[in-house]
């Protein structure tokens, strides 16, 4: 073979070396993308609500409002004889404003055990996980540290062991069951009590205790109806996007004044029952390397307001207040600390915002790796990963700090600890911080 046909020979070497390396790259590329496909099917599949009543509750609200509007028309007759004291109506229009200030459940499920306070001695926000019952905050008690203590198995409750089966509004005697009468302890235990349901998206997350005293209030079916309110309001808390409500306005053009303008409010990530959100990405035309962007409104598959197939054109929303300029991010971000050992085990609600933090950290990182395959290898050899790609990697912190909700990311930082598994293929030294 003289020298030319060995230079051939190399030159075709080389050929199939670079197809060969082209071929396993793009087979890569293939594979993530395959993944992000699945992830992305299996959320929206999830997201899809099962009945509309599952995703707004209208024949409830309507029967509700139905029944206040009957109130108000008859409060509003023109009385032919003398007529008898009318009494306070149950669902007022300044308990509904009220109402309608809380911006999430934990201020909804207060405002609700203050209202109780006028139509019944004590009131106790009771919480079902599994078989265990315990109680969330309460109302009426001399001693609210109390409250801490009352928890234990529905089995050991008679009341709870029926209220468990068939849940719908339970009144019951607290002194023929053991559970309630330790619970109640040196506070005594009434002659009359009832058990009403606490539902959100049709399940069953617990009950509201309320309780008769001699010279207290005790108006149950007004009772019943503020909890029945208090979940609707919960449910539709994603839906009521501005402050106050349209409809609960104060009607101020009347009396000559100005309306105030309505503040958007952002539905939060923090709430107790929401699942995990996933971002849908979208893939530039081939050598385009696009910058890592936040996921518009539009992009994101959240099953905490899943969206109908034919659901009505919204209204138009108010203009959102001016955009503030973004503080430029630290030169080094700060490693958040894991999970402490010994803390308390995460409830099934704080489990699902935790995976949420994990799957929206892989696809912020993931693209950072798909788009710096090169840079990445490099900075693993050189472990300068964070200096080489310090932008996108700043930028993607940037979009996950403001996703994910503080309490989550101070539990553990899973942003960084997948820089460490992705881009530093499981060596924290090769990110360079």
């Amino acid at each position: 073979m003289d020298s030319y046909d060995a230079v051939v020979e190399h030159l075709k070497k080389a050929q199939a070396r670079g197809m060969e390396a082209v071929t396993n790259r793009l087979d890569f590329v293939l594979e993530r993308l395959d993944e992000l496909v699945r992830d992305v099917k299996s959320a929206v599949a999830e997201a899809r609500p099962q009945s509309p009543d599952e995703l707004f509750p209208v024949a409830d609200v309507e029967s509700a409002l139905g029944e206040l509007r009957e109130q108000v028309v008859a409060a509003a007759a023109p009385v032919v004889q003398a007529p008898a004291p009318a009494a306070e109506p149950a669902l007022s229009l300044e308990l509904l404003r009220q109402l309608d200030k809380a911006r999430s459940q934990s201020e909804l499920l207060r405002d609700l055990l203050t209202l109780l306070r006028d139509h019944a001695a004590r009131a106790v926000v009771l919480v079902i996980r599994g078989t265990a019952i315990s109680a969330w905050s309460g109302a009426g008690f001399a001693d609210p540290e109390r409250l801490k203590r009352w928890q234990g198995e529905l089995g050991a409750s008679p009341t709870f062991s029926t209220f468990s089966d068939d849940a719908r509004p339970l009144s019951f005697a607290p002194t023929s069951d053991p559970l309630v009468t330790g619970w109640l302890g040196s506070d005594g235990a009434p002659a009359e009590a009832m058990i009403l349901p606490v539902c959100l998206r049709g399940k069953v997350m617990g009950g509201v205790y309320i309780d008769r005293l001699a010279g207290k209030p005790w108006r149950p079916d007004v009772a019943q109806s503020l909890v029945a309110l208090t979940c609707w309001l919960i449910d539709t808390l994603p839906y009521r996007q501005t402050v106050p409500s349209p409809m609960l306005a104060m009607a101020s053009a009347v009396a000559g004044l100005e309306p105030a303008a309505a503040a958007p409010v952002e539905p939060e990530l923090e709430d107790e029952f929401d699942p995990s959100a996933t971002v849908r990405v979208e893939m530039p035309p081939s050598g385009v390397k696009p910058p890592v962007r936040e996921p518009s409104p539009a992009e994101t598959v959240q099953q905490r307001i899943p969206v109908a197939q034919a659901a009505p054109k919204p209204a138009p929303k108010p203009e959102p207040p001016p955009v503030q300029p973004v503080v430029p991010p630290p030169a080094t971000p700060a490693r958040r600390p894991a999970v402490a050992a010994g803390e308390p085990a995460l409830s099934p609600e704080e489990q699902a915002r935790h995976e949420e933090a994990r799957r929206f950290a892989r696809l912020l990182v993931s693209e950072i790796k798909l788009y710096n395959e090169e840079e990445v290898e490099k900075g693993r050899a050189g472990k300068d990963l964070y200096q080489r790609l310090k932008e996108d990697v700043d930028r993607s912190r940037e979009m996950f700090d403001k996703r994910i909700p503080p309490e989550v990311r101070s539990r553990r930082d899973y942003f960084h600890d997948e820089l460490v598994r992705i881009l530093g293929d499981g060596d924290p030294d090769s990110l360079g911080m």
